[in-house]
């Protein structure tokens, strides 16, 4: 491991734990779980949606053209994932929406 490593791994550790922290108290009825993996990004996601029931990635973009764009991850796990794959815009909640 490289300095810094560690640091880093832990950051992450704390982002994923916080994030199934959260999903579990917003849906309790929902199973959540989280774990660090190491590798190149796009064959990581990939690889994991081998088992996933369903992936879930956030869309980006900052302007109003972009905002009709989806980001690249969510692309490339939409065409070569091995399960659904559920893209979620930013900009708020929508409580009565799908």
């Amino acid at each position: 491991m490289l300095p810094g490593d560690t640091a880093l791994r832990e950051e992450a550790e704390n982002a994923v734990a916080d994030a199934v922290a959260h999903a579990r108290q917003t849906e309790p009825g929902v199973t959540a779980h989280g774990v660090v993996v190491t590798g190149e990004v796009m064959q990581v996601l990939v690889e994991e949606t081998r088992t996933a029931q369903l992936a879930v990635v956030a869309g980006r973009g900052l302007g109003a053209f972009t905002r009709l764009l989806v980001g690249s991850t969510a692309v490339h796990l939409s065409a070569y994932g091995h399960c659904p794959v559920l893209v979620v815009r930013a900009g708020g909640r929508h409580p009565g929406g799908p």
